[in-house]
């Protein structure tokens, strides 16, 4: 939002906030002009009486509110569509980042009776949540057109992290939310400029949200600042440019308890309470039933050496959180329950 602000651009955040809730890190202290949402990490949809974390005041700009949703998900697109409106005639830059479907699953009636032919209850409520912003994302790029600006705007559309455990389903990939397998990872994630980027087309190599600044400021003809760890993927997508985005991809959780590498299809995982490394070629086993780790010594010695490089660039954490203990308790359920992820 700074390098977007210092461009001329309206900048705002709306919805889930999430970078920590201390006055120097909330998000008009981040570069944000505007501001309409929640600090912490989820949020009930219907009440915010200050009850509990889940039930936090809504902010609208630096200060707390007495503001009581309607409906979150629907509320957080009506600012959206307000943003738009008020900012139509200027460049602009919103993230608007639904709590939905994050717990609790809550949805309204109508949102529950377009899916009510799903028996298993859960299932049915985390469909409902996603249906809310299905609505959401229509109601917006509706307005895009409305106010004529479709084609002089890219929207990025992507999730954080795989479905959650017991109400969502990521197979064929293993694991869920939180897990360092393919069902952890890989989430929806779609690039749209009419016009611009080709409709229609599935890019295979692996991309990061990371990709999402400097791809939007050299198309918004913004310097980029140096030592940016996205990359520009307009010329991928648009079939342009040869090969792929970046050779190697890296993640850590807990500190290095949990760490994957991936380098082309090869991937090397060992995530929070396993034993041991698992080696997937994700070419042919994207839902990693084969471990190839015994059959391909040097390769892991060099994924390992890779790994411990890039790891010792790292900050240790500074506080700790209950992910370890969470990831654990999942495996040992699934496993019991003779299933690739929490049953």
């Amino acid at each position: 939002p700074e390098l977007f602000a210092k461009a001329g651009y309206a900048t705002s955040h709306i919805g889930k906030w999430h970078l920590g809730a201390g006055e120097p890190f909330r998000p008009l202290a981040r570069g944000y002009a505007e501001f309409f949402g929640f600090l912490g990490g989820g949020h009930d949809y219907f009440k915010a009486d200050g009850e509990d974390e889940y039930r936090s005041p809504l902010w609208r700009g630096a200060a707390p509110t007495e503001t009581q949703p309607t409906y979150l998900t629907d509320d957080l697109t009506d600012e959206a569509l307000a943003f738009i409106e008020r900012n139509q005639e200027r460049p602009f830059f919103l993230i608007l980042a639904y709590n939905a479907p994050h717990s609790p699953n809550q949805a309204t009636a109508g949102y529950l009776s377009s899916v009510s032919e799903i028996e298993h209850d859960g299932r049915r409520r985390y469909a409902a949540l996603v249906r809310g912003v299905d609505a959401g994302v229509g109601r917006l790029m509706a307005s895009l057109k409305a106010h004529d600006l479709d084609q002089d705007t890219l929207v990025v559309f992507l999730s954080d992290n795989g479905g959650r455990r017991g109400v969502s389903d990521n197979r064929p990939l293993r694991g869920n939310k939180g897990w360092l397998h393919e069902g952890g990872l890989r989430v929806p994630f779609l690039f749209r400029w009419p016009g611009k980027l080709p409709a229609g087309v599935i890019y295979d190599e692996p991309v990061l949200a990371l990709d999402v600044l400097p791809t939007a400021l050299a198309r918004a003809g913004i310097e980029l600042p140096e030592n940016l760890d996205g990359v520009d993927v307009y010329s991928f997508l648009r079939g342009e440019a040869e090969g792929a985005p970046r050779d190697t991809l890296h993640w850590r959780v807990c500190g290095g308890a949990g760490w994957a590498i991936r380098r082309g299809d090869w991937k090397l995982v060992s995530d929070v309470s396993m034993e041991s490394p698992a080696l997937y070629n994700l070419a042919v086993d994207p839902g990693e039933d084969r471990n190839l780790a015994g059959e391909k010594p040097a390769l892991v010695s060099d994924l390992l050496a890779r790994h411990a490089a890039w790891d010792e660039q790292l900050r240790d954490p500074a506080w700790s959180e209950d992910h370890a203990q969470s990831v654990t308790m999942e495996r040992v359920k699934a496993r019991e329950a003779g299933a690739r992820q929490f049953p």
